[in-house]
């Protein structure tokens, strides 16, 4: 049985909503402490 695997055209970060960005927590990149950066969650779906 094989299983075919499409990879993903393009990755979406939480700092960059699909609708404008309402209620999107704030992102301070660079920061090396993730309490300071806020959070960074990315999916490929």
């Amino acid at each position: 049985m094989s299983t075919k695997h499409h990879s993903a055209k393009h990755i979406r970060l939480t700092s960059h909503p699909v609708e404008g960005g309402h209620g999107a927590l704030p992102i301070r990149w660079g920061r090396a402490d993730p309490r300071e950066r806020g959070p960074i969650v990315g999916s490929t779906f």
